[in-house]
């Protein structure tokens, strides 16, 4: 499956993977009155669960992590489960799934 989506992959933007590591501080404030989910994956590579919980106590909100999945959760097998988690937030949130 990977290859199909292969031909589709270009090189990581510099500016964007220094800024994944390296944030420029803001002012949360206001995202802390917006819902959100924050979801990783305890395989991924690329955002290590740590920024993902990192993340998650910085804007007051649980952090889920996926176990079995990498860091392209959404193509890989057991995608299901974290289509699962953001239906279940969308129906908690705003009573729609």
């Amino acid at each position: 499956m990977a290859a199909a989506y292969l031909a589709h992959v270009q090189d990581e933007s510099q500016r964007a993977t220094w800024d994944l590591y390296w944030p420029v501080a803001t002012d949360l404030g206001p995202l802390h009155r917006v819902p959100g989910l924050v979801m990783g994956a305890r395989g991924d590579r690329v955002i290590s669960p740590l920024h993902v919980q990192h993340t998650a106590v910085l804007l007051g909100r649980p952090a889920v992590l996926l176990a079995d999945v990498g860091h392209a959760m959404m193509l890989e097998p057991g995608w299901e489960l974290g289509a699962e988690k953001i239906r279940d937030f969308l129906d908690e949130t705003f009573g729609v799934a």
